[in-house]
């Protein structure tokens, strides 16, 4: 591409205005981006700030995630019960063919799915990569979900170690209402409260399915991941 289009493309970007919650607070500070104090509550409220509020109820929170769940394709469906969530998986096998399922040792994860009738592929124990990849989705559980940016805050303890989440072309994360916080920071003070002792290895902000716009700014869903998320969120 010649010098000429690379900034021609530069002076595209920077026509478009950036949202009015972003742009008072950078009016605020002579940073780009908040500074983040040292300790939880100081580096929460920096994140708070910068990013759109999302309220205090659990209502204002599921509203927040179903508008960002929308603008980034993941389905989210919000259940009032376990029963109601084993009836909305059945759907989502009938609708999308499942035969094989790869599953993990999660208590929630294990009883909304103890009622499929598919092929079950359990990581929890050795398996072959190869068996995983040939699944039609892979069902984990998660350490929180995020109402600010409608993420699933998934770890090597809560996901079924890393490739779970990453090998099906489906992922669907089950949760429930008392896992839904505000930010990323509250994600993450909920990690060092929950693993003090055992840190994960991996953690990870699963938001919407995996896309790349690199090539001409075409979006390509499923590029480095599955090309499908839903995430089931019981609220009672």
């Amino acid at each position: 591409m010649s010098r000429d289009a690379i900034l021609g493309r530069v002076r595209e970007a920077l026509s478009v205005k950036t949202d009015a919650h972003v742009r008072e607070v950078v009016k605020k500070s002579p940073h780009s981006l908040p500074v983040l104090a040292n300790g939880p509550d100081g580096r929460t409220q920096a994140v708070k700030e910068f990013l759109p509020a999302v309220g205090e109820s659990l209502e204002e929170h599921i509203a927040a995630f179903k508008v960002l769940s929308d603008k980034l394709q993941t389905e989210f469906i919000v259940v009032p019960s376990i029963d109601s969530a084993r009836q909305a998986i059945e759907q989502l096998r009938q609708k999308h063919a499942w035969e094989r399922v790869a599953v993990h040792n999660h208590e929630l994860v294990q009883t909304c799915v103890n009622q499929l009738s598919v092929e079950f592929l359990d990581t929890s124990v050795n398996y072959d990569a190869h068996a995983l990849e040939k699944c039609d989705v892979g069902i984990s559980g998660c350490d929180a979900l995020i109402a600010q940016t409608a993420s699933a805050l998934v770890t090597n303890h809560s996901a079924g170690g890393r490739a779970l989440s990453v090998l099906p072309p489906h992922h669907l994360v089950i949760a429930d209402a008392s896992q839904l916080v505000t930010t990323m920071a509250d994600g993450f003070a909920l990690i060092r409260e929950k693993h003090a002792e055992k840190w994960p290895s991996f953690i990870s902000f699963i938001t919407g399915p995996s896309r790349t716009a690199d090539i001409e700014r075409v979006l390509v869903l499923g590029a480095h991941g599955p090309k499908k998320l839903t995430i089931i969120m019981i609220s009672a």
